[in-house]
């Protein structure tokens, strides 16, 4: 009896550190996407830093062909486009289930949870309103500026 009694409790202090643990899973791949469109705007190789390489490898793209997605005068820019956009596509379903998964273990309660929660489902949000284009302006305003009603939209949330 004292066995399982000592199980549920391990049990109940695991559930919120799995959810932390996939909370940040899905900021780590937001944080990725955030790189890569700055690596792109800049114009440098180590773009293909912020893509897992299993995607990367599977899409057919390298770090130079990354660079071809900046000019928009190369025919094969749009082939690149296309692809890094179902790369992005890829890494948000990521992200998404990693929030899903954090909601259903019960990591919202807290205070920094919840701030954590929405900045990261907005910014996912975004990118899927603008076909997953991390290149796009108002995808990286969005990322990097800051929400002045932020407070009033987690307080009615």
């Amino acid at each position: 009896v004292l066995s399982s009694i000592q199980s549920l409790a391990s049990e109940a202090d695991t559930l919120p550190e799995n959810s932390i643990s996939h909370l940040g899973k899905a900021q780590l791949i937001v944080r990725r996407l955030r790189g890569l469109a700055k690596a792109l705007r800049l114009n440098s190789s180590s773009a293909e830093q912020f893509i897992p390489t299993g995607l990367l490898g599977a899409s057919g793209l390298n770090g130079s062909s990354l660079i071809k997605v900046i000019s928009p005068s190369d025919a094969s820019s749009k082939e690149v486009k296309t692809k890094l956009s179902q790369i992005v596509q890829e890494m948000v379903a990521h992200s998404h289930a990693h929030l899903s998964s954090s909601c259903q273990l019960g990591g919202d309660n807290s205070r920094f949870c919840k701030l954590t929660h929405y900045t990261i489902s907005r910014f996912l949000d975004v990118l899927k309103r603008h076909d997953f284009d991390v290149l796009n302006q108002k995808v990286q305003i969005t990322g990097s500026s800051r929400d002045g009603l932020l407070p009033f939209r987690l307080f009615f949330k």
